[in-house]
């Protein structure tokens, strides 16, 4: 990816954060889930340049980690019943454009992890990574909302981890994961197919 275009996606989010920070909204949450969907867009960046087997294998554990943070954004969407008042429309405004970000900065760096490990892609490859991806995430999205888990608490809790990822079986929680899992797969293979249109 050329240097220029990265350096524009990072100034146009750092904009966005500065705009949330000024100006008179409740939405000041979408700055630091914007930028932990930053670190798998990042990671992605940098694993893609590394030749290194253990090192790509370990900088990709560390990016699945991370990479639900970006598809999290979907569930900020629950936060539109909150919107009221005179600046409900910029407010509506920004958020949808927080989460859009999010949503595609995640999607890109799939794609990119993806082409990474395999540059000769098959319908079986495609299929089985993003919906691998897909359910992994969407259960990190699971954890993240309601067991309030963060994703460096595997390493720095992970008893805890343990015991709330036992705990978290249910069928609400299989209800979540399939219904996101399908949402992030849709999307996934949406923006996969629009990049490579002839």
């Amino acid at each position: 990816m050329n240097r220029r275009i990265i350096m524009t996606i990072h100034a146009v989010i750092a904009l966005f954060m500065i705009v949330l920070y000024v100006a008179p909204s409740h939405l000041t949450f979408l700055i630091w889930n914007l930028f932990l969907a930053v670190i798998p867009f990042d990671l992605s960046l940098v694993i893609k340049k590394v030749t290194a087997r253990t090192m790509k294998i370990s900088l990709t554990t560390i990016w699945v980690l991370f990479f639900p943070n970006s598809m999290y954004m979907i569930t900020d969407f629950m936060h539109i019943y909150s919107l009221d008042g005179g600046s409900a429309r910029f407010n509506y405004g920004m958020l949808v454009l927080g989460i859009f970000l999010g949503v595609l900065l995640g999607a890109r760096s799939a794609e990119i992890i993806f082409e990474s490990y395999f540059p000769k892609a098959t319908t079986r490859s495609v299929l089985g990574f993003f919906g691998s991806l897909s359910l992994l995430s969407a259960y990190g999205m699971y954890l993240g909302r309601y067991a309030r888990l963060n994703s460096w608490d595997i390493i720095t809790n992970w008893n805890q981890v343990v015991s709330l990822i036992v705990k978290s079986f249910s069928l609400s929680s299989i209800e979540f994961v399939l219904i996101f899992a399908f949402v992030q797969m849709i999307i996934l293979l949406t923006f996969r197919a629009l990049r490579h249109l002839e």
